[in-house]
């Protein structure tokens, strides 16, 4: 079987082929020049929890083509399966914690386990023994601050990624997880590019005192899983990059070697109702280009609140400048992600583009067959042209 690297490699050398006997320009895209307009040329992206309703469930199971669930969805994974073409549907997991909604691991080794607390299946452990297994024969693969203390955001707590062990239990339970509950590929959240989640937290960690010790043990933990088990098997291994330094897409660049997608979590705008300065915007392009021509997959995730239209607007004209056609994009409720929101300009028939973006005073501008897009980072004012 030929991996989806290969494929889609060959994909996009025909279509640059075509596209040069027909005296056309060059343009990157995975839709040819000829082509009628492509609707599909914004792919829909949703996740982590099936929406509340039969109604919205209908809703994504029709409009999307990137899905990430959590164990325990199973039986939503198999009605988009049955329903639709949905490529790929990934299983969620945190990258960087566990769920200890009884604080057991605090309590060290040796200490009572009792917990009625039901233990989410969004991690590797989801068994309701697995804390107190690993607090009394693995204490040593949890992360500790400058106390020698476990911590927690909220009830997870974090562990130590650098561990060789830790990396092999987890890896394990992957391939528990794809083999017996029917999986195929993974999604990370939370594979981080800077300690500052630890500074935020008010933890200093002796493993990882600097960014670059914990990119050093991130970048290791990915290679890891990468070439021990996704790779060879041809399995689909995404992740949710965060927390990237601000001067540069290096770290981002980095990790994307043991990665086939990467989603941006504040692509374009900020988190909320913010806006990204004008340079923060540019590395966040900058983010998808560089991604996509690693031949991954791209997922831009932006948020708001569903009626605000404008907000919406330049999020997705940023995501049209950029997209090759195998990117993936979500403008999501900025309070509930469990519930998917289209807009008709998701519709717009533009066609094929026919040049990259490039500057046109303030703007940014992509030329299509029937429009064009453009794109202020400085006034954050959109517009999408439909001739």
């Amino acid at each position: 079987m030929y991996s989806r690297r290969y494929l889609k490699f060959i994909l996009c050398s025909s279509i640059a082929l075509i596209a040069l006997l027909a005296i056309r320009p060059i343009f990157v895209s995975l839709i040819s020049a000829q082509s009628e307009p492509a609707p599909n040329l914004i792919r829909l992206a949703y996740f982590y929890k099936p929406p509340p309703s039969q109604e919205e469930q209908e809703l994504v199971i029709d409009t999307s083509d990137t899905v990430i669930l959590t164990r325990r969805d199973e039986w939503f994974r198999d009605e988009i399966v049955r329903k639709s073409d949905s490529d790929p549907i990934l299983q969620y997991l945190l990258f960087e914690r566990i769920h200890d909604p009884c604080g057991i691991a605090a309590r060290g080794p040796g200490a009572s386990c009792d917990c009625d607390e039901r233990v989410n299946a969004n991690n590797v452990g989801w068994n309701s023994d697995d804390v107190c297994m690993l607090i009394n024969d693995h204490a040593d693969w949890f992360l500790r601050n400058q106390d020698d203390d476990v911590f927690y955001l909220d009830d997870y707590v974090f562990m130590d990624i650098g561990n060789p062990g830790w990396q092999s239990f987890y890896l394990d339970r992957i391939r528990t997880s794809q083999l017996e509950f029917g999986w195929n590929g993974i999604f990370l959240d939370n594979v981080r590019g800077t300690i500052n989640r630890f500074e935020t937290l008010d933890q200093v960690v002796p493993a990882y005192p600097t960014d670059e010790s914990y990119v050093v043990a991130t970048e290791g933990f990915l290679k890891f899983l990468y070439e021990t088990y996704f790779q060879p098997n041809d399995v689909p291994l995404y992740a949710n990059l965060r927390s990237m330094p601000e001067e540069n897409n290096e770290v981002w660049t980095a990790y994307l070697h043991y990665l086939d997608g990467a989603m941006d979590e504040f692509w374009a705008i900020d988190w909320g109702y913010e806006y990204l300065s004008p340079e923060e915007w540019e590395l966040s392009m900058q983010r998808a280009i560089i991604t996509q021509e690693m031949q991954d997959e791209f997922i831009a995730v932006t948020h708001g609140e569903p009626d605000d239209l404008e907000r919406q607007r330049f999020a997705l004209a940023s995501f049209l400048l950029i997209t090759d056609g195998t990117a993936s994009f979500r403008y999501s409720n900025v309070r509930d992600y469990a519930s998917p929101v289209i807009y008709d300009n998701f519709e717009y028939g533009l066609g094929a583009p026919i040049s990259l973006r490039y500057r046109e005073g303030e703007n940014w501008r992509r030329d299509f067959e029937n429009g064009y897009v453009t794109a202020n980072p400085t006034t954050n004012e959109a517009e999408i042209i439909v001739r």
